[in-house]
């Protein structure tokens, strides 16, 4: 078995050789495999965006390969524009090659990237389908609970890492009916707050206030006991983030809810586009603290996928991912039809030496 290295990627030319191919169909069978669908697996147009080269993260993947047959693959992103501590980690292998040290020899790789890019907090995550009755399971200090016979806990705790948070992934079947989002958004707020829709790249007029409510996110978002420091959202970094979702094939839908009184935004939802044909991924929520309490969370949303259905019909399944403590978020969501479908065990890990907190 061989660790090779992928990337930098330039195009989606870049990505039609069989390492790309079979780190895509990896991703595919391992999530099959665990969580009975691959909506959330690798696409070649997520694996370019990530490969880009870019002035904002470091990203590298590499691939384990035995002859012709890729058994797996690693991947590490970090932020060289905030989070330096941090690097966010995946390790995936295929079923057929799990428990023979691909793992192992993956995670090596990219434990030793970190340390190059002086990260001593790593954090992943393992998907999971919700624990059955009567099943044991084992607990985040949230008190979520995760499956414990998942292999990807035991792999995850053998080397050190430990679950900080459980997310709640929830599914919405669409389309949703013209009458059930009318009547949504007639519990929206009118008068006070104006919305507008974009596709990539955002208007110049509002890209300033857009990364304002961005940088806002970390700091309102419940992130239990994993390290989470302030974001620094910009005009550029967000031009060049969604320069490289374009070069990748990949587009977004954001609307934001403006305060007419001050013509600030005071709140926003994105739903990413990838490259997959029948789903879409809800990005994050957010309202400001001031202006709370409005329904404005409902009324970005509720515009936001009548976007979607109008723009994009072939679409029929929207996911998306909270923390299973943010029962704020979790109540707008049921209101509108999502369904828990599997969750995520948020893990970290923090290097040697490093103190909590």
């Amino acid at each position: 078995m061989k660790i090779l290295t992928l990337g930098p990627l330039h195009s989606l030319a870049d990505t039609d050789n069989d390492l790309c191919r079979g780190v895509v169909a990896v991703s595919r069978a391992s999530l099959v495999d665990v969580i009975g669908n691959d909506d959330y697996a690798m696409t070649l147009g997520r694996l370019l965006a990530d490969l880009l080269p870019s002035t904002h993260r470091a990203s590298q993947f590499a691939v384990a390969v035995d002859g012709a047959d890729v058994l797996g693959y690693a991947s590490i992103e970090a932020s060289l524009d905030d989070a330096p501590t941090v690097a966010e980690i995946d390790v995936v292998v295929h079923p057929s090659h799990r428990r023979a040290g691909v793992g192992r020899q993956l995670l090596a790789w990219v434990e030793a990237e970190a340390a190059q890019l002086g990260r001593t907090t790593l954090q992943g995550q393992a998907f999971a389908r919700p624990p059955a009755n009567g099943t044991a399971t084992v607990t985040a200090p949230t008190g979520a609970a995760l499956p414990a016979d998942l292999p990807a806990l035991a792999f995850a705790a053998a080397n050190g890492y430990d679950i900080e948070q459980v997310e709640a992934n929830s599914v919405l079947d669409v389309p949703v009916s013209q009458p059930q989002l009318d009547a949504w958004a007639a519990e929206c707020p009118t008068g006070s707050y104006r919305l507008h829709t974009w596709h990539l790249p955002m208007p110049d007029e509002w890209i300033d206030e857009y990364a304002r409510l961005r940088s806002d996110v970390p700091g309102e978002t419940p992130n239990a006991g994993l390290d989470a420091g302030a974001e620094a959202w910009t005009a550029e970094r967000l031009r060049a983030r969604w320069r490289d979702w374009q070069v990748a094939g990949l587009d977004a839908l954001t609307v934001a809810a403006e305060h007419v009184a001050t013509g600030k935004l005071a709140a926003f939802t994105q739903i990413n586009l990838m490259d997959h044909p029948t789903a879409a991924f809800q990005g994050y929520t957010y309202v400001e603290p001031a202006h709370r309490g409005h329904r404005l969370g409902l009324a970005v949303k509720t515009a936001a996928l009548d976007a979607l259905q109008r723009g994009w019909p072939q679409v029929r399944r929207i996911h998306t991912e909270n923390a299973t403590e943010n029962t704020p978020m979790l109540a707008i969501n049921q209101t509108m039809g999502f369904h828990i479908d599997c969750l995520s065990g948020i893990l970290q890990k923090r290097l040697a030496n490093q103190p909590a907190g």
